[in-house]
């Protein structure tokens, strides 16, 4: 599945190497690290960069109906607080690996 794209819903297990069998076994249908491109149902990958982190944002997915946040952790921001039925995982140096998922 490439980012912005809704023609098929994808385990979000089978997008995140994780031996550890944390990541639960749901669908999504897009992907997307641009708040404003959001979809319900899709993955907002939440990653840092120059001057902003994506963790700024994850209201604005929240509010989009985005079916699971993927962060990258940071000093300067905590974990989001996202309500119940949305899937959350800190994901470390998720930045390297956006083009692989």
């Amino acid at each position: 599945m490439q980012a912005g794209s809704t023609s098929a819903a994808v385990s979000l297990r089978s997008l995140l190497i994780d031996d550890s069998n944390r990541i639960p076994d749901i669908a999504v249908t897009d992907i997307t690290s641009d708040s404003r491109k959001v979809r319900a149902g899709g993955l907002f990958l939440a990653c840092g960069g120059g001057t902003q982190h994506g963790l700024e944002y994850v209201a604005d997915a929240v509010a989009a109906n985005v079916a699971a946040v993927v962060w990258e952790p940071a000093a300067d921001h905590g974990a989001p607080e996202l309500p119940a039925g949305i899937v959350g995982l800190e994901v470390p140096e998720l930045g390297a690996q956006v083009g692989a998922i």
